[in-house]
């Protein structure tokens, strides 16, 4: 296990198997006690191949276009907000110029 990436399972517990709950890599496993109840992770360099982020083998296409479509909704209903106060400034600038 040493030299291999371990992911966050919880604020507590780290683990070397990826997974959809799981996929979050917490860095590389630097030392295994004898017993294997503690793990020392090297947070400091994750390395080019591994990414905190990346899609893991256990995550598929539907996975990733679910994703994408969640962060699309977010994004529009962002545009949306924006727009809308945009709107409210403009209505009370106009106010404000009226009133003199």
């Amino acid at each position: 296990m040493i030299g291999q990436p371990c992911f966050v399972y919880d604020d507590n517990t780290v683990g070397i198997a990826a997974g959809t709950s799981h996929n979050i890599v917490a860095g590389i496993v630097a030392d295994v006690s004898s017993d294997g109840s503690r793990v020392l992770v090297d947070t400091r360099r994750l390395g080019p191949s591994i990414s905190p982020y990346a899609l893991t083998s256990t995550q598929n296409a539907t996975t990733a276009a679910v994703d994408l479509a969640t962060s699309e909704a977010l994004a529009n209903a962002l545009k949306t907000s924006y727009n809308a106060l945009q709107a409210d400034v403009a209505a009370i600038l106009a106010i404000v110029a009226r009133q003199g």
